[in-house]
């Protein structure tokens, strides 16, 4: 395994009884990373002074509503290390998550990543992402430019990778699915077929509270663009195809699973 220092990067806004159970789960890994990077983003329930007491060894940094997106750019400027791994307030790592991550990476890989198990309140069952729509043999921006197979928590990116494609975009939604598609025309990715985080999902999830079928579109139409620019033409098609389908039925949808069962029950993933 490659020598490189490991950066932890948490967003988090009102999440004190959540980011706990996030840094402990980062704190009992086989290899702990070498640096605690949270972004307070504009929290007013006491989680900066909460983690600053209860953490002392993690850098606190203050943000005021940049959104996960930029609060995961903003740790990855401050991050020394080489290898950046994010992790979302409400979710954890298992204990050989950054063992496994590293492995995959291979010494030569941009990006590594694992499966999420999802759980929580607002799932009737556990689910995994990838799921069913991942193809492990097809290329991995052939994968990106049909969904969203990965999540941020259980991803590693080489921090020279990171800054290439200029970070996680700004986006009410989708700023993962962007930013990884874009990482995909690029990089390789190097992947763990085991579970390597877990995603509680709950009702304060921004894909159940900021879905709207105005910004799937918002989103589609960024990967139009860049599979576009990208000189894609086969992903451009399916996600016209995609455009289509938010069009005809995405008014109906409450969340980004909805959309996800939507993709499936119609044969575009």
């Amino acid at each position: 395994m490659p020598d490189n220092k490991i950066a932890c990067i948490i967003p988090v806004k009102n999440r004190k009884h959540m980011v706990s159970e996030a840094i402990e789960s980062a704190l009992a890994q086989d290899r702990i990373p070498d640096e605690f990077i949270v972004v307070d983003d504009g929290s007013t329930d006491g989680t900066g002074q909460f983690i600053q007491e209860r953490f002392p060894m993690v850098k606190l940094l203050k943000a005021e509503n940049l959104g996960p997106g930029r609060a995961r750019n903003l740790g990855a400027m401050a991050a020394e290390a080489e290898i950046l791994m994010f992790l979302d307030s409400d979710d954890t790592w298992t204990k050989d998550h950054v063992e496994k991550l590293m492995r995959a990476m291979d010494g030569k890989k941009a990006c590594s990543f694992g499966i999420t198990l999802n759980k929580g309140p607002c799932t009737d069952t556990a689910f995994n992402i990838p799921g069913q729509e991942f193809q492990r043999r097809m290329p991995m921006d052939w994968n990106l430019f049909r969904w969203c197979c990965l999540v941020p928590s259980s991803v590693a990116v080489r921090k020279e990778a990171f800054l290439q494609v200029g970070g996680f975009p700004s986006s009410p939604l989708g700023e993962d699915w962007l930013f990884f598609a874009r990482l995909s025309l690029r990089h390789e990715f190097g992947f763990v077929p085991t579970v390597v985080s877990v995603r509680n999902i709950h009702s304060e999830n921004l894909c159940w509270k900021a879905f709207s079928q105005e910004l799937a579109l918002a989103v589609v139409d960024r990967l139009t663009e860049m599979a576009r620019d990208a000189g894609k033409g086969n992903y451009v098609r399916h996600l016209n195809k995609t455009r289509k389908l938010i069009l005809y039925e995405g008014n109906k949808w409450k969340s980004v699973q909805d959309w996800y069962r939507c993709m499936v029950q119609t044969h575009l993933i």
